[in-house]
């Protein structure tokens, strides 16, 4: 089937790292392979709002509000309140849980489909190892989880723990994510940590074993819940399982794996970049810019950007790579 820009965006979320501000330097932060520097740039409330319109104009109906971390946006209300204002049907928000509080942010986010917030452990000490954040970073994430559970969004809420092995994928960690999901009606979703260079190869533990330890830990296998992934059925990195009254995922990225490069193209989100460009692969340095279609409303160029980057999948780039880093 000829792929249109209707059904590219009809299909594959947006997601818009709306600024490279961030509080934290997890271990497992890759920078979306955009290199070290961060706290430099963020996207101009009037560029994401022509971004967004333009799009939804054609058919976009799901977008992601990332960063860096979105809160961090000198302007992270008015961004929200864009996307709200697009009325396109699926808005997500990742974050890290440390500024929710800031300027009505959360009231503006009720509006919002799903608010995932980066736990990676309900342990103190073990969240400083691995995010570089404090105690009160930590206190301030659990009590603005509290607060969205108290304030019934536990629906709309995806508490997201990235596996890293030795850290935090033992069972006792991985039962911490579950009690607090169970808890507040929180979704969980379970990711497999992939190595940004050589060094953190190790690191990576099989998302085999971690569904195994979830199983073991009283989790059950939800196979009815659909475990298509975003329409296709060759590679399926995502395995739904129920706790306790709650549900959540793990998944199984894989990127550098033949059957996951074979299916990118027809899987992969359309990823942009704190300075407006499309950067398709994760595992690639490849960019496509989009700067200057915006600076001019150029609609075209924008849209053709767009195709470009799922021809671009259709290369397999990132075929045979370990690590993120790896050229």
């Amino acid at each position: 089937m000829t792929q249109t820009i209707e059904n590219v965006l009809g299909r594959f979320p947006l997601r818009v790292s709306i600024t490279d501000n961030c509080n934290l330097s997890c271990v497992f932060c890759s920078n979306e392979g955009l290199g070290a520097d961060r706290n430099q740039v963020s996207i101009q409330p009037e560029d994401f709002r022509y971004l967004v319109t333009t799009l939804r104009n054609h058919g976009l109906n799901h977008i992601s509000l990332s960063g860096g971390d979105p809160t961090a946006h000198p302007a992270a209300r008015e961004m929200v309140e864009i996307a709200n204002e697009s009325e396109i049907p699926q808005r997500f928000y990742h974050t890290n849980g440390i500024l929710l509080g800031r300027d009505g942010l959360a009231d503006a986010l009720e509006q919002f489909t799903k608010i995932g917030v980066s736990l990676h452990t309900t342990d103190s000490a073990r969240y400083s190892q691995i995010t570089g954040g404090r105690p009160a970073h930590y206190d301030k994430v659990m009590a603005g989880l509290k607060s969205l559970g108290e304030k019934g969004l536990g629906q709309k809420v995806e508490v997201k723990h990235v596996t890293v092995k030795g850290m935090n994928d033992d069972p006792e960690s991985l039962r911490g994510t579950l009690d607090l999901c169970a808890q507040y009606g929180f979704k969980f979703k379970f990711l497999n940590f992939e190595a940004i260079h050589a060094g953190q190869v190790g690191l990576v533990q099989d998302a085999e074993v971690i569904r195994q330890r979830v199983r073991d830990l009283g989790a059950v296998h939800l196979p009815e819940q659909g475990e298509v992934f975003r329409g296709q059925d060759s590679y399926l990195p995502i395995q739904w399982f129920g706790y306790k009254g709650t549900k959540g995922v793990v998944i199984d990225v894989g990127c550098g794996r033949t059957e996951v490069c074979r299916s990118c193209h027809d899987s992969n989100e359309i990823y942009v970049t704190p300075k407006l460009s499309i950067k398709p692969c994760k595992m690639s340095s490849h960019e496509i810019p989009l700067k200057e279609a915006i600076d001019r409303r150029d609609e075209g160029a924008l849209v053709g950007s767009i195709m470009e980057s799922r021809a671009f999948l259709r290369k397999q780039p990132g075929l045979g790579k370990t690590y993120w880093g790896q050229r």
